[in-house]
């Protein structure tokens, strides 16, 4: 449980991190250059496609909440550069995972709607790292 008088408000200065599958290839590992559609919304994502705070924790421990035996690369963000854009990124704190954030604009429901956000939010990447080991399997 999180610190009701905490004020968790993302800043402009945060940097974000976003998983991404190194089996689906959207990461060039020679240049790191980022596929548009890294940032798709999934079937899952109801509410906007999900992100970590690196104010919370590493890249690698983001990585790590990825599926058991999967390697993962993880994008970084700049909310400055988002927000120039007009990109909404609000904080929304998990069980286990205080850092988490999502992109509210971007849902499965309105996917195709808002397929130029993609690049959009590709040209705010600042680095990509890894590949790390994802660990924690997804419940079902």
């Amino acid at each position: 449980m999180g610190d009701s008088t905490r004020d968790d408000s993302i800043g402009s200065d945060e940097l974000l991190f976003r998983r991404i599958l190194v089996k689906e290839g959207k990461v060039d590992p020679r240049t790191k250059q980022v596929d548009p559609t890294a940032f798709a919304p999934r079937h899952f994502d109801d509410t906007g496609i999900s992100l970590g705070r690196a104010a919370y924790e590493t890249a690698e421990e983001e990585a790590s909440r990825g599926t058991a035996k999967s390697e993962y690369y993880v994008a970084i963000l700049s909310v400055e550069r988002l927000r120039k854009f007009g990109i909404q990124v609000d904080p929304k704190p998990i069980p286990g995972h205080l850092g988490h954030a999502e992109m509210p604009s971007l849902t499965y429901e309105n996917r195709h709607a808002t397929e130029g956000l993609t690049h959009q939010i590709r040209d705010c990447v600042v680095d990509v790292v890894g590949p790390f080991e994802g660990t924690t399997p997804r419940k079902k």
